[in-house]
């Protein structure tokens, strides 16, 4: 998009910098010698695209010119600001407008490289320019603690090569992560040896008051799994009972029943009356259903609190909008 030239400043630097040779000379007296080193003046040529798209429209203008670094298509961004009174700013601004030249070559050129863009401030204002050309001491007090952390190589997590020695001293922690990153396992027997253990630690996890925690993470599992339906339940099947503790089992149906999983308690009753493995496959299940959506219903209500409309609510809790009407009458009456 083309910058609107308001300024005679604007006009006759443009047109000046249009011819080659004078760009050649420019950049001859002022590019730094590390970057001529790299750089072939010969090659430098105007481009057309103006990268100024923010309120100092009217006060900055800038010109692009490509050039050959090393052998390979870059570019030098000149801006110009002729405004009165310097920007502090300006350095975050060019940071911005380099990564829209970025973003224009690899849309334009389909390339998987990012081109070097090497930005320069031509200031013609009537003031000293006072303010620093450095990003990092927009930071100021937290200048050293930026150059740490701003353009380094980002932290990687990578979960794929986490091992489950290594995920098991903290409880919490160590399901939370291997939950994950058992999401995409293909082997079913890993995931029914891991569900197993998850629903051992039932009594761990909920004396350090995280009972909403396993249930969240059950919820997951069942939506994520590579497991069918058919295939959750019929993990739960034959594999409870394999643990061999049914103090465990009934600790879980509790559990749903305690906290009101209305499908959960009835079929709970059922442990006594068909035995501990088949109770324990439908109050799992169920009662996990019945229980997501009474939390849900929970969050509703607290949503409304906050001011949240109902199409925001039902985007957030998978909550009909009839369901969400029905809980906001309850609730003011």
């Amino acid at each position: 998009m083309k910058n609107n030239i308001t300024s005679p400043h604007d006009r006759y630097f443009r047109s000046i910098m249009s011819d080659p040779k004078v760009a050649r000379e420019f950049f001859e007296h002022h590019l730094p010698s590390n970057i001529k080193k790299v750089i072939d003046c010969s090659t430098i040529r105007p481009q057309k695209d103006s990268f100024i798209q923010d309120n100092l429209k009217q006060q900055i203008a800038d010109l692009l010119f490509s050039a050959d670094f090393n052998g390979e298509k870059g570019y030098i961004y000149l801006l110009l600001e002729h405004q009165s009174t310097p920007d502090k700013f300006m350095p975050f601004r060019i940071l911005k407008y380099v990564i829209a030249i970025m973003e224009e070559y690899l849309k334009k050129t389909g390339k998987k490289r990012l081109p070097i863009v090497y930005p320069m401030i031509f200031y013609s204002g009537n003031q000293p320019y006072k303010y620093s050309t450095d990003i990092f001491d927009l930071f100021e007090g937290d200048r050293e603690l930026a150059k740490d952390i701003l353009w380094q190589p980002y932290q990687l997590i990578d979960l794929s090569k986490m091992l489950d020695k290594n995920l098991k001293k903290d409880i919490l922690y160590s399901f939370f992560m291997r939950t994950m990153h058992y999401a995409h396992e293909k082997n079913i027997k890993i995931l029914t040896d891991y569900l197993k253990e998850l629903i051992k630690n039932l009594d761990r996890i909920e004396s350090i008051g995280s009972v909403e925690y396993f249930h969240v993470t059950i919820e997951y599992i069942f939506r994520t799994f590579n497991i069918s339906k058919e295939g959750f339940s019929r993990i739960i099947k034959d594999n409870l009972q394999l643990v061999g503790e049914e103090e465990n089992m009934a600790t879980l149906a509790e559990q749903f029943r305690q906290e009101g999983y209305e499908k959960g308690r009835a079929l709970a009753e059922q442990l006594k009356q068909e035995g501990m493995q088949k109770g324990m496959q439908k109050g799992m299940i169920e009662g996990m259903q019945e229980g997501v959506k009474k939390e849900r219903k929970t969050v509703a209500i607290r949503l409304f609190s906050k001011g949240m409309t109902i199409a925001e609510i039902a985007a957030i809790t998978n909550l009909s909008v009839s369901e969400i009407e029905t809980l906001r009458n309850n609730s003011s009456n």
